[in-house]
């Protein structure tokens, strides 16, 4: 349902999988704008606007929405009673970009590419926190 997610989809290697999103804007990956454009990917609505009938016929393995804490799980309760998996991501929650990033290793679980992922996740976490210390380092010999 989020723009973010088709992010976590591209990273674990399967936008191909995505059969519907809350909102056509803000794309960024080619292969999803070229399912979109091939007619592959249908817009479901967003939030208290989905089109729940329509997703329902769809028969989707999981329905990611934005969590939210204040939010009551409720307005998915038609779709669950449908037997429509509802899993809410709330990365947006996270504090540092790679607390948000690491949302990635659940999608990698949700798609059976665990170990790929969490390699890949690695690799960039790693240098992440280089950055991070040389950052560090450099505050602290005054920007030398």
């Amino acid at each position: 349902m989020s723009s973010m997610h088709i992010a976590l989809a591209d990273f674990a290697g399967v936008p191909d999988r995505i059969t519907g999103l809350g909102s056509f804007d803000y794309i960024s990956s080619p292969e999803v704008r070229k399912n979109v454009k091939a007619g592959k990917i249908t817009q479901v609505g967003l939030d208290g606007n989905l089109n729940n009938e329509l997703i329902i016929s769809m028969h989707p393995g999981v329905l990611i929405a934005m969590g939210n804490p204040d939010a009551g799980f409720g307005r998915y309760k038609t779709l669950t009673d449908a037997g429509v998996p509802v899993l809410l991501n709330t990365e947006w929650l996270e504090t540092t970009p790679l607390g948000r990033a690491e949302w990635v290793k659940l999608m990698g679980a949700l798609v059976n590419k665990e170990e790929e992922v969490n390699k890949k996740f690695d690799s960039i976490a790693k240098a992440y926190n280089d950055l991070a210390q040389l950052g560090k380092r450099r505050a602290a010999s005054g920007g030398r």
